[in-house]
This record gives structure tokens, sequence and C-alpha cells, in this order.
């Protein structure tokens, strides 16, 4: 790719064929140059996250993608991979704030994570958030479209669709 230094459309074609060629730490940097030439790209700030979020600096990447999402507010993805971060960051709160915004903007993704475990205090129980989700299996329980069920501390196998996730919850 010819490179125009000055051009963000350049840079984020470079930021493509890096991320595409799985090196995350040269395509944030191209995404970056994005964002310095044309801060109002939301896309570019999108970008930015995945490739922060693949690196595992979860922490960038959230930054990223609410910058991503307060440009664009309608950006479903945005909003999910931002509630991914905060799942690895441990704030559930925040996750599922982001997962329902998701949710409302694109109900029907079927890539959006069925559970949100939110940690209850001592008890070792957790919320999981399943709104929009329909029939849900939890360890072999069937549940129809249930908007949030709390469970018990320990590993549990949730299903809803074809997705499928194992989710662990600690005592706090």
């Amino acid at each position: 790719i010819k490179l125009d230094p000055a051009s963000a459309d350049a840079w984020l074609k470079l930021g493509n064929a890096h991320y595409k060629k799985k090196d995350w730490t040269r395509a944030a940097a191209d995404y970056l140059e994005v964002t310095k030439l044309d801060g109002k790209n939301a896309k570019a700030w999108r970008f930015l996250g995945d490739a922060y979020y693949n690196s595992q600096d979860y922490e960038q990447a959230s930054g990223a993608y609410g910058e991503a999402v307060r440009l664009d507010p309608k950006d479903a993805k945005a909003w999910r991979f931002r509630g991914d971060c905060r799942t690895n960051l441990d704030d559930y709160a925040g996750a599922i704030a982001d997962y329902t915004e998701s949710l409302k903007l694109d109900p029907k993704n079927p890539a959006l994570p069925i559970y949100v475990p939110m940690a209850t205090g001592k008890t070792g129980t957790a919320t999981l958030a399943l709104e929009g989700a329909g029939p849900v299996t939890i360890d072999g329980h069937v549940f129809k479209a249930p908007k949030k069920l709390t469970v018990a501390a320990g590993p549990h196998l949730v299903q809803a669709g074809k997705v499928a996730q194992e989710v662990t919850v600690a005592k706090a």
C-alpha cells in the first residue's frame, strides 16, 4: 500500500492489511495514526479497539471502543466489544450496560454473548443477563426466554441457540 502520511484513508488501509496478518501492534499503530488525522472516525476507533483487544490490552481497547460509541452511539459492535473488555477487566456492571445497549441496537446478533456474570457480594451467586436470547439452557435445564437468572458459585454451561459458553462464578 502506497502511503500518503497525511491520508487517514491510507493509514486505515495499512492498518487493515496489518490486522489481516494478525500483526496487532502494527495495526494498532496504524489505526492510532488515523485517529490523529481524523479524530471523529468512529470506525477507526473501533478498529483500534479490535487491535488492542487482540493484543489482550483490555484497558486500551475499552478506551478505544468508548470513543467509538461516543462518536457513533448506534454501533452495536463497539458496544458489544467494549462489554467484552469490561468483562475481562472484571467490570461486570459496565459489561452488562454495554451488552444491554448492544442488544437494543441489534437484538438478533447471534455473536452477542448470552451471559454476563455479575458478582452479587459474598453469597457466591451471579446474575446472568439473558434478555433477547430466547430459550436458554443452563446445566441441562431449559428456560423459556428469561431476562435474568441467578446461579450459584461454580461452573455452568449456558447455551442459547448454537452459542454455548462455559461460565464460572467465583465466590466473592
